[in-house]
């Protein structure tokens, strides 16, 4: 796994180095050492690679050089909006619901790597988007069940039903990947959370509790949990194991009643 991981990231950054430098490297073979190694970020692999090799006497860059590959951002140019978005455990796509499709995008070039449609016409995608743990599945929530499609051919794999609300999900696959668990909003402040098998479809657990924002879920060694804000004017942060009745674990204090989002120590 650990050779895995650098031979990615050095894929990556090999790619980012080219997409950057495109047009010096399409000059000549001199621009790659004259302009794109001097001008690449300190941290780049290909620099430390490269850098020593570059032709004596060459121009080199005394101030201004880089730590890092700039952040890259992207505008939706077909969509006026997104219901939700999520990241592949690799790090290398980004998936997005929008409108009546869901968009897998290549996270260094900013490429539409792929398309997925639901086979059921009438499909609306709703809020709750998550890859599995090993990255082959998606599972998104829509108004016909939860939908698993198998990212590398684009199938859909199963659908797992539910009932549905119209007040969105959140939604999350188990670290072993053999269950989900989504949150739905019933009524003004009662959360409904199940937990389903992913074979089956069957329903293991579902639960109901009170909370006065929308909480954020997230996968817990062989189950889940989840943080909701408590109270009025004097609020609380309550961190949840889930079950047939929510389990609290943890809670403290926070002095403001804005929404937040929040991210589980023990998972990526």
């Amino acid at each position: 796994m650990g050779k895995d991981h650098q031979l990615l990231k050095t894929a990556r950054d090999y790619s980012q180095f080219v997409t950057t430098f495109f047009e010096a490297i399409d000059l000549s073979a001199t621009h790659i050492y004259h302009s794109a190694l001097e001008l690449s970020p300190l941290s780049s692999i290909v620099r430390k690679v490269y850098y020593h090799q570059r032709p004596h006497p060459s121009p080199r860059v005394i101030v201004g050089i880089k730590d890092s590959w700039g952040p890259t951002a992207t505008t939706p140019t077909k969509h006026l909006y997104y219901l939700s978005s999520t990241w592949s455990p690799c790090g290398q796509l980004v998936a997005v619901a929008a409108g009546g499709v869901i968009e897998i995008w290549d996270a260094l070039t900013l490429k539409l790597f792929s398309t997925l449609h639901s086979n059921k016409s009438g499909t609306e995608f709703l809020h709750g988007l998550a890859y599995s743990p090993d990255g082959y599945s998606l599972a998104c929530c829509s108004n016909t069940g939860i939908i698993i499609w198998d990212v590398q051919t684009g199938g859909e794999v199963t659908r797992i039903g539910y009932k549905v609300t119209k007040n969105g999900f959140n939604l999350a696959w188990s670290l072993d990947g053999k269950t989900i668990c989504i949150v739905s909003l019933q009524v003004w402040d009662i959360i409904t959370v199940t937990t389903y098998d992913v074979t089956s479809g069957a329903e293991i657990s579902t639960g109901t509790l009170q909370s006065t924002f929308r909480p954020n879920l997230w996968a817990h060694e062989k189950s889940f949990q989840l943080a909701t804000v408590q109270g009025y004017k004097n609020y609380t942060i309550d961190i949840l194991e889930v079950g047939s009745t929510p389990t609290k674990v943890e809670s403290f204090p926070i002095y403001s009643d804005y929404s937040f989002e929040v991210f589980s120590p023990t998972t990526y």
